[in-house]
């Protein structure tokens, strides 16, 4: 077994300990589409529409940012309760009001009776604003999420040694 199957195991002890598990992938040469990896994320949210306790949590956290993050995550829309192309703000400050509302999803996500493990493989081929969310999350303990745990996995030979990832 490699990553992926490691990663497997993890997802099936996480899930038979009770946390919410979330997932999310990178895919080969989308490098230009601005965080595709969380894109399979969003969708295991919307799968988990019928928790009423974790959309009343992500939408308290998210406040009056629900329009800025459903432009970068549509299904998240009807969940949200953003049902029409709202403008987020100026487009000049769209990469870091994107990073911040995304920053307040995933605090949003946990609390002490539901903690949640979100799964991001094959980062490797993940964009720079993706790169930059994972690094800046618990770059500050004072600031990182509670009760969230996130593994970012990507093939090894193909990150460079500079690469941010590998300082994550």
């Amino acid at each position: 077994g490699g990553k992926t199957r490691l990663l497997s195991e993890v997802a099936s002890q996480a899930s038979s300990a009770g946390l919410l598990l979330l997932q999310g992938q990178g895919v080969a040469e989308t490098g230009a589409r601005p965080f595709e990896v969380l894109h399979g994320f969003a969708e295991d949210l919307v799968s988990h529409a019928s928790n009423d306790r974790l959309w009343d949590s992500i939408r308290a956290g998210v406040g009056d940012g629900a329009p800025a993050i459903v432009q970068v995550l549509p299904p998240l829309g009807p969940l949200l309760g953003v049902t029409e192309d709202l403008d987020a703000g100026p487009e000049h400050l769209g990469e870091q009001r994107s990073l911040t509302v995304l920053r307040q999803l995933l605090n949003s996500l946990g609390d002490a009776d539901h903690p949640v493990l979100i799964i991001f493989d094959d980062c490797q081929w993940a964009d720079r604003l993706t790169v930059q969310l994972l690094a800046e999350l618990f770059a500050n303990p004072d600031h990182a999420p509670s009760y969230v745990g996130v593994i970012a996995a990507f093939r090894s030979e193909e990150v460079s040694v500079e690469h941010p990832l590998r300082a994550i």
